[in-house]
């Protein structure tokens, strides 16, 4: 604050971009960019980067298109679309739980626990605390195979539970 060094960063964290309100000679520039959806039916989004500088901050974040330009993995790009839609949902106070009872979300954390405690407690060479995947005394194949057959015992509960049900879909 006392410096004034010029400094050019990209941000995706929203507390420093409330550094111009904080400090008077700090000033937020983002780079215009035209967003088109490929089809009425569809999310999809068309991206033209304008190479034009703007003042303020960008309302939106361009990260996701750019790693399937790069041909990231489908089920990164995914995975990534999934918690940027939770991430704008939280931020406009509809996250997925904040629909749910929190008794709801309560007890599919619990019942999540109880599942982990218990594919831990049934592993060999585990403390009943953590499974360490490619351990010597059991082969990550054996591990998965364990977690699944716990996953059936917990099958009802899970199917009970909207949270849950949610929380797997969302992987």
């Amino acid at each position: 604050s006392q410096i004034h060094a010029f400094c050019l960063f990209a941000t995706h964290f929203h507390e420093l971009t409330a550094l111009d309100q904080e400090i008077p000679h700090v000033k937020n520039l983002h780079v215009v960019a035209h967003v088109s959806n490929s089809s009425e039916a569809s999310r999809d989004r068309e991206i033209t980067l304008l190479y034009k500088v703007e003042p303020g901050i960008c309302d939106q974040s361009f990260g996701i298109h750019v790693a399937e330009l790069a041909n990231f993995p489908e089920n990164v790009v995914k995975l990534a679309k999934r918690k940027a839609d939770e991430l704008e949902d939280f931020n406009t106070g509809n996250a997925t739980h904040s629909l749910m009872p929190p008794e709801v979300v309560e007890e599919g954390t619990k019942i999540i626990e109880e599942l982990l405690r218990t594919w831990a407690s049934q592993t060999p060479g585990t403390d009943g605390e953590d499974v360490v995947m490619g351990d010597e005394e059991l082969s990550p194949e054996a591990q998965l195979e364990e977690l699944k057959r716990c996953f059936e015992r917990f099958r009802p509960r899970i199917e009970g539970n909207a949270w849950v049900q949610t929380v797997l879909a969302s992987m």
